[in-house]
């Protein structure tokens, strides 16, 4: 098991917020890009864990951080709950239809010799094979993610004052 640091150096305080935020919640841009950049360099594997060191120049509420940091991370892990949810319901929604139409596909077949039967087919194998490619491709990718965002919020967040030289 690795312990992955991620380091994030700032000015003071506000330098983690959006300026865009009224309510100080939301991580910055710059912030979450540098978490979504560093996470994508490591080589993570299940039972890695994860410190985020934070280095301020100025003095930090260093609870508060801790807290709009964890409120952010819980925030995007809740997304690609969400995103999860209604993926699953497109694969299922889906492989109905293409059985459906298969199955719709398969009775007209039996019955008549027309070409525009054969167009089931396709529209059906099609709808079966896009259930599969999600199912394959992107429902454990963002399973992945989630578990990641996961670790994140689990991980220990050291906040360090390192004044800058005058």
């Amino acid at each position: 098991m690795a312990v992955h640091e991620i380091k994030l150096k700032i000015h003071e305080e506000s330098d983690l917020v959006s300026p865009l935020d009224p309510d100080q919640n939301m991580l910055s841009e710059e912030v979450e890009t540098h978490f979504e950049r560093t996470i994508e360099k490591l080589q993570i594997k299940k039972k890695d864990s994860f410190v985020i060191h934070i280095f301020s120049d100025t003095p930090v509420d260093k609870e508060r951080v801790k807290k709009k940091l964890r409120d952010h991370l819980c925030g995007q892990r809740d997304i690609i709950k969400r995103d999860l949810r209604s993926l699953l319901l497109k694969e299922i929604c889906l492989a109905v239809l293409g059985a459906a139409v298969l199955a719709v596909w398969l009775y007209l077949s039996a019955r008549t010799e027309n070409v525009s039967v054969e167009i089931l087919s396709i529209i059906g194998w099609v709808a079966v094979w896009e259930a599969v490619s999600i199912a394959i491709m992107e429902h454990p990718q963002l399973h992945r993610s989630k578990k990641e965002f996961e670790r994140l919020i689990d991980a220990r967040i050291v906040i360090a004052e390192q004044p800058t030289p005058r």
